[in-house]
């Protein structure tokens, strides 16, 4: 449609959402004891579609994906909580990766918006990190620094920087590394490893120093 574009989204939200708000302050609408969970669920997936329709007619408007996806998220999430409330926990996780999925179609969308990949990284590793308590026995520590590292390791890889990525690879090497010790010390691997280390660096230390190594 040719008038369906962002600004007339923003336009009707706006506009529901200043409508709804008087109707509650007179009294007409009470959110917490009138409208069902569902309904809620519904119109906040309804805004969030009509966001994200938008990039049908106008690629170039990328930031419709923010509040498009934010209001998809709420809408599941208010979906798990009414009908299966036993996964009420994975409410953080979803609203989370719904708001990562944003960023990663931001990039997909223009692959010269590379600076999307790195909150898109961060917002994903920490949907990992609610989830690692039910689903993982690793650290939650451990999967931050390791999807962190992940995050700019693969910023450094993806095309469309055109070489201006490259320090990207720098955080990733010194994140991996602290997730790495993070990982052993919680295993307690990380005292063998330094008592090792120490002894190595000794024993090399006397051999320098020994006579018969001299000329």
């Amino acid at each position: 449609m040719r008038f369906y574009n962002s600004r007339l989204v923003v336009g009707v939200v706006l506009i529901l959402a200043g409508i709804l708000s008087l109707l509650q302050i007179t009294g007409w609408v009470t959110l917490g004891n009138q409208l069902h969970p569902i309904v809620v669920a519904t119109a906040f997936g309804l805004a969030g579609l009509l966001f994200l329709g938008t990039l049908i007619n106008r690629r170039q408007d990328w930031w419709v994906l923010f509040p498009g996806m934010a209001l998809c998220g709420l809408a599941i999430i208010i979906t798990l909580d009414a009908c299966v409330p036993q996964m009420a926990w994975m409410s953080g996780a979803v609203f989370l990766g719904m708001l990562a999925r944003s960023f990663w179609l931001v990039y997909a969308t223009n692959r010269h918006l590379w600076w999307a990949v790195i909150p898109g990284g961060v917002l994903t590793t920490l949907a990992v990190v609610t989830l690692s308590d039910h689903l993982t026995v690793m650290n939650g520590g451990t999967i931050f620094f390791l999807g962190l590292a992940a995050t700019f390791a693969l910023l450094y890889f993806l095309p469309g920087a055109a070489g201006q990525t490259r320090w990207a690879i720098i955080p990733a090497a010194v994140l991996g590394l602290m997730g790495l010790m993070l990982m052993l010390s919680m295993g307690g691997l990380i005292n063998y490893l330094w008592a090792i280390g120490l002894i190595v660096a000794g024993v090399f230390l006397l051999f320098r120093a020994a006579p018969f190594t001299r000329r």
